[in-house]
This record gives structure tokens, C-alpha cells and sequence, in this order.
């Protein structure tokens, strides 16, 4: 193929067997070795390229040429820079690369790789798997792409360039939010001939009216209960949760009265085992007549109680930054975007009521 010069120095292209134009982009990296390198897009994105590595080599980082596979790079990615993760998200990240990247992009070289490439990616997957299994792919995948664009391995992250179009097709969240009735007779469940309350029971309450992840609810601490104030102070469960986990959540009264029962303690507030929670929502719930799946199929999880709390707080009329600063999110944003459903459902009772209101005031007497 014949190449063509274009008015840019570094920047030339040859046309493909389709007509289109494919561009590239030559410099010399941090080695000193003359580096030809194949760009997506039009001339535009080529120059833009070349900027950005011009300005990467002038700032004094390192910009190298590498043969590195993609599972050459997954690999060490997830070997040194995930250590500060959750146990569990360093594995959910090692099986989406292992399950579903290495074996369609492993054998790549990173440096071939680019948005037509991940694209292709996300139509072969989104043929057989939810639009979730495929967010989750490309998760670990953009941030190891992440590393190697900052490393000088490659120019751009090829996931980030992804258009709205070409992402994954999301599907609603999954929530069961818990009726008025249902949070009674949950709370109301006693057992035994002494029909005595489950211990789990106050942290039932907690999760419901404060808002609080498991993993949250595990770390606290009878210190971090301030029952003068009517506040629990809430550290982040580990690595991986932004600074908006660390807050201070406003409790109501019937639940500090609950708390107040038990003043006096120390240590951990609910000290039992995770999966012993689990178990324990569930026997609540049958206990509870709380039917297993709801219309929709779906199942009670111990976050639902936490998506109850949301659903509390949208119902009663909070500001939506209140609701996201109490529920530990990184911004009201991220709120709006798990739970727009439920504001917009919420708002739309308000308007109903205030145009009924209106349209037959003074009709009934």
C-alpha cells in the first residue's frame, strides 16, 4: 500500500481496501526508537494523538513502544494494581478477564487495539450475555487500558472513545423496595415460646432507616453511635468506596430509642457473621409472610433494605443532594441515576394530587 503524506509532519495514511482512510502517526519515543503507530479515526483524531505524546515526551514521561499482549497487560495489571481493592472486586475483575476478555482480545497486541476493536468486542458479546456481564468486562478492561495509556504503553484508552451507541445496553437496576406493611411485620417477627425478637432485628432497623451497606453496618462501632446528636458516624467497608462513604447519618427518633436499649456496650455494634445475616433476613421474611419474589421476579437481598431507605427518603420529599450525601454516594448524580425511576414516580403522584386538588376544589363539600 502507498503511503501519503499529510499536511502534519509525523502524520501520514494509506487507503484501505474498502477506500477509507487509515492514519498513523510516527515519533520517536522515550528510547529514541522510531515509533509508526496506527490511530482510529480521521486526521483530526491522528493530530490529536500526536499532540498528546508530544506533550507526554516534553513533560519528561515515559512514552515506550511495547509488543505487550492483552493478557500480557491484564495480567500484570491485575497482579500489581488492584491491591488496594476489595477482595471481592479483585476477583469479579480476574473472572471478566479470564471468562471473557483473554479469550477474544488476549492474543492482541495492546498496541493494535483500538475503539473499532473494542467495539467489534461489545456486539459479539451483547449476542449472548446482559447488557451487565458486558459492563463488567469492560470494566477491568478500561482500567487496565487506563494504566497503559499513563504508562506510555499506548496513546488513548480505547474504551473510553466508545460512543453512547457502541456502550453495552443497560437494563434497570434491580431493587425491592419493602412496602409500609412489609417493614412492620418484618420488624415485628418473635421467636421461641418467650416470642423474643431476633437479634438481627435492630440491624434490620438500621439498614431500613438509616441507610447503611452491609459491610457498613459490620464496622460499626458503639463509639461511632452518638445517640445525644441522633447521628451515626459511618467509615467506608474498606478499599474501593469513594470519601462520600465517611458520613454522618441522621437517625429518628424510634431508632435511637432502639439503640438507647443497648447503650452502654462496646465494641462492634452488630458482631455476627456476613453470611449469617443473609440467612437471617431470610428466615425473617418467611416468618414475615413476605412473599419470596415480587411481581417482577425479584428477590429480597440485604441491600433492598438499603434501596427502602432511598425509597423513604424520595417518598417524604428530601433533596435529592440530602439523599445522596446520607446515603454515602459520590454525588447527587449518582443518586439520580439509581433511583431516577423512583423520583420520577414520585413526582408525578405530587403533580396528580395538586392538579386533582385544583380541578375539583369546591366540588366536594
Amino acid at each position: 500500500m502507498k503511503w501519503h503524506k499529510t499536511r502534519t509532519p509525523g502524520i501520514s495514511y494509506r487507503f484501505l481496501a474498502n477506500g477509507k482512510r487509515r492514519y498513523y502517526i510516527n515519533y520517536e519515543d522515550s528510547t529514541g526508537k522510531r515509533v509508526w503507530k496506527a490511530v482510529p479515526g480521521n486526521e483530526r483524531d491522528a493530530q490529536a494523538a500526536l499532540r498528546d505524546i508530544k506533550s507526554k515526551l516534553s513533560r519528561g514521561e515515559r512514552v515506550v513502544n511495547t509488543r505487550m499482549t492483552v493478557k500480557e497487560l491484564g495480567e500484570h495489571w491485575h497482579r500489581t494494581q488492584t491491591a488496594r481493592l476489595k477482595e471481592k472486586t479483585k476477583r469479579d475483575y480476574g473472572y471478566a478477564l479470564d471468562r471473557w476478555v483473554y479469550p477474544r482480545l488476549g492474543s492482541k497486541k495492546i498496541a493494535d487495539v483500538d475503539v473499532n476493536t473494542i467495539a467489534d468486542f461489545v456486539a459479539e458479546m451483547n449476542q449472548t450475555y446482559s447488557g451487565s456481564t458486558v459492563r463488567n468486562s469492560l470494566k477491568p478492561l478500561s482500567l487496565m487500558c487506563q494504566y497503559a495509556q499513563r504508562r506510555g504503553w499506548i496513546s488513548v484508552n480505547p474504551v473510553s472513545q466508545l460512543t453512547r451507541s457502541e456502550m453495552p445496553k443497560g437494563s434497570p437496576r434491580r431493587m425491592r423496595i419493602l412496602e409500609t406493611d412489609e417493614i412492620q411485620r418484618l420488624l415485628a417477627v418473635r421467636y421461641g415460646e418467650e416470642k423474643k425478637p431476633s437479634v438481627y432485628r435492630l440491624m434490620f432497623m438500621t439498614a431500613i432507616f438509616a441507610g447503611l451497606r452491609k459491610g457498613e453496618l459490620l464496622n460499626l462501632t458503639w463509639a461511632d453511635v452518638d445517640l445525644a446528636e441522633a447521628i451515626l458516624r459511618v467509615a467506608p467497608e474498606g478499599h474501593g468506596k469513594t470519601p462520600a462513604a465517611t458520613r454522618e447519618v441522621t437517625l429518628p427518633d424510634f431508632l435511637v430509642q432502639e439503640l438507647a436499649r443497648e447503650d452502654g456496650l462496646e465494641g462492634l455494634v452488630f458482631p455476627f457473621q456476613k453470611d449469617n445475616v443473609n440467612r437471617a433476613l431470610e428466615t425473617a421474611r418467611e416468618a414475615a409472610g413476605i412473599p419470596k419474589f415480587d411481581k417482577r421476579g425479584q428477590r429480597l437481598r440485604f441491600h433492598d433494605l438499603r434501596h427502602t431507605y432511598v425509597s423513604i427518603q424520595i417518598s417524604l420529599g428530601m433533596d435529592v443532594t440530602y439523599i445522596a450525601q446520607q446515603a454515602g454516594h459520590s454525588s447527587p448524580a449518582t443518586t439520580l441515576k439509581v433511583y431516577s425511576h423512583l423520583f420520577d414516580a414520585s413526582k408525578r403522584k405530587n403533580e396528580a394530587r395538586g392538579k386533582m386538588q385544583k380541578a375539583f376544589k369546591g366540588v366536594i363539600v
